[in-house]
């Protein structure tokens, strides 16, 4: 999920990511993973930016794939 937006930086809470791999065998969800990241108000921001996305590694194809 930080990678597809380009995120350098963010720090996870552990002890939230132990809760989460406790639950049920499912896929988290995007959200459940937000939620185990400690600095969200700085990660916040930039995932609003749907072009951060695009900026990455194989941004311009992934742009391409979104068109």
């Amino acid at each position: 999920m930080l990678s597809a937006y380009n995120i350098d930086i963010a720090y996870i809470d552990g002890k939230e990511i132990a809760k989460l791999s406790q639950e049920e065998l499912k896929k988290p969800t995007n959200e459940d993973l937000f939620e185990c990241i400690a600095n969200k108000d700085q990660i916040d921001d930039n995932i609003k930016i749907p072009t951060r996305m695009f900026k990455g590694p194989n941004g311009a194809e992934k742009a391409a794939v979104s068109i």
